[in-house]
């Protein structure tokens, strides 16, 4: 009875701290000198000026049909109309990618001092050109995280919309290759259906992260619902929030169905060499049809800890 008692009060414990991942400032503040963006063809204006700051002030439900090409180094913010305060905003997408040399996203890869926050994304982003292990990803909100990148924050956000790719996709971001330093991914909540189905080893998904190739990068305070899919590749990994995952992934839940041949996670898929696990906890129906399965962790090839998991197998 004391064992059910403790695992009782664990979950709830779980629930109220990731009940509120989305938080946003009451305080007043100033976007005044950041560019208004108010619908599909104020974003595209974007483009012109990557490095720019921008505020996101009213719902963009016209869909945004063309990616940011290169790299985002500016900010993107949810603000109300005049620009004087935080406001979760929408952005619907309908994004086609089919260069297999770049990343597929909102914005196809984030660099150095990326910005982006309160932000909903709607809509579909997909890529429907020929896979290739070379391809950086498919994210909703950015195809990846650039190598060496600083000072990168995503926070406060929720993806709704659904991605489809070959590799290394994600709910947010379809590869994190940066071991650089102040990388914040925060407050993020996939509820889209995020699929890979390649026959690949690279092929792995994610609901947050595909693949995340460094410790240098917490996930943190981070949920997914959505319904995440992996190919029948023998390497291919699945997971609630990161596919193949180097990182530390804290204070994380997962009560989406995960499914895939190999290797399904319900936070991560495969947690590699220095990755570690906190504070994580998953309701979701974890599924491999020809191998391993697991509430947390699929396959482990770190000698890190997973501490304080919580896995409640869901009714059939």
């Amino acid at each position: 009875m004391k064992k059910y008692i403790t695992l009782f009060t664990t979950v709830c414990m779980l629930l109220m701290c990731f009940s509120g991942v989305i938080t946003l400032s009451q305080e007043t503040q100033d976007f005044s000198s950041y560019t208004p963006i108010a619908s599909a063809e104020d974003f595209a204006l974007i483009q012109s000026n990557p490095s720019g700051n921008y505020a996101v002030t009213q719902d963009i439900t016209v869909p945004v049909t063309a990616m940011i090409t290169g790299d985002f180094t500016g900010k993107l913010v949810g603000t109300n109309a005049d620009r004087t305060a935080e406001e979760m905003r929408i952005i619907s997408v309908s994004i086609t990618g089919t260069d297999n040399k770049v990343g597929i996203g909102l914005f196809s890869a984030l660099n150095t001092g990326a910005e982006i926050r309160n932000i909903t994304l709607n809509g579909s982003v997909k890529f429907t050109g020929t896979g290739s292990s070379t391809m950086p990803g498919i994210g909703g909100f950015a195809g990846e995280i650039k190598t060496g990148a600083t000072n990168i924050s995503v926070s406060n956000c929720v993806n709704k919309a659904s991605i489809d790719g070959p590799i290394r996709v994600g709910g947010f971001l379809g590869r994190v290759n940066s071991n650089g330093a102040n990388i914040v991914l925060s407050g993020l909540r996939n509820e889209g259906a995020v699929t890979a189905v390649h026959v690949s080893n690279y092929s792995n998904v994610g609901g947050i992260i595909g693949y995340a190739t460094t410790m240098a990068v917490p996930v943190t305070n981070c949920g997914n619902t959505g319904e995440v899919t992996g190919s029948t590749a023998a390497g291919a990994r699945a997971g609630g929030i990161v596919g193949w995952s180097y990182a530390s992934v804290n204070n994380c839940y997962n009560t989406g169905k995960i499914k895939i041949k190999n290797f399904a996670g319900g936070i991560v898929g495969v947690a590699a060499n220095s990755a570690k696990i906190t504070n994580c906890f998953n309701t979701g129906t974890v599924n491999a049809t020809g191998g391993q399965a697991a509430g947390i962790v699929a396959d482990s090839h770190t000698s890190k800890k997973v501490r304080f998991p919580v896995h409640i197998m869901p009714e059939r």
